[in-house]
């Protein structure tokens, strides 16, 4: 059903992703919402709206030009240009989108210095991950971060868990392995 859902919307979309990633924060209501790689904004300014607070992060200053919205906060450069200015956010960053550089390097390097800021309970999206043909897995396109998902769930610490709408470009979902409702008693035996 999710599979029919994203191609109907592929046919009509051509960046089907950026419904997807504004549905996921409708639901969610995230207190920060960060997205690496903005590329025009067009999925920070419809997410933002869901958001107490959106952060941008991108290398090229214009792409951050586009950002419309007065909860948007922008940072020109990487993630770990970035590190500073979300210390604010540690542990609240409830939802995050990383659209960068597509290489498996690049994407391990941003999950690595995301990891310590989101909330126990975030999802991670992270687009282009279901390259549809051999073509868009060139570094053009998707690159190699197709493989980053199930390095993520072989992971020696399995401390988080992976899941991919298998339909091009690709959408993956990471979450911490075995949250809870913050309403649930912990009981330890």
């Amino acid at each position: 059903m999710i599979k029919q859902a994203l191609a109907a919307l592929v046919s009509k979309d051509r960046s089907p992703h950026i419904a997807l990633v504004e549905q996921i924060a409708a639901l969610i209501k995230p207190r920060v919402y960060l997205e690496v790689g903005v590329y025009r904004c067009s999925t920070i300014n419809r997410v933002a709206k869901h958001a107490s607070t959106a952060i941008g992060v991108d290398i090229n200053q214009d792409a951050l030009s586009h950002a419309r919205g007065k909860n948007i906060e922008t940072v020109h450069g990487d993630l770990n240009v970035a590190r500073p200015s979300l210390e604010k956010y540690r542990g609240l960053i409830d939802l995050a989108f990383i659209d960068g550089d597509h290489r498996i390097e690049s994407l391990r390097s941003d999950f690595e210095l995301l990891s310590p800021y989101v909330s126990n309970s975030a999802a991670i999206l992270i687009h282009d991950t279901w390259p549809g043909t051999r073509e868009y897995s060139s570094d053009l396109y998707c690159s190699n971060s197709y493989l980053f998902p199930n390095e993520i769930n072989d992971a020696v610490d399995r401390m988080w868990s992976a899941a991919t709408l298998a339909a091009h470009p690709g959408l993956t979902m990471v979450t911490r392995r075995g949250i809870l409702p913050s309403w649930c008693d912990q009981v330890s035996s």
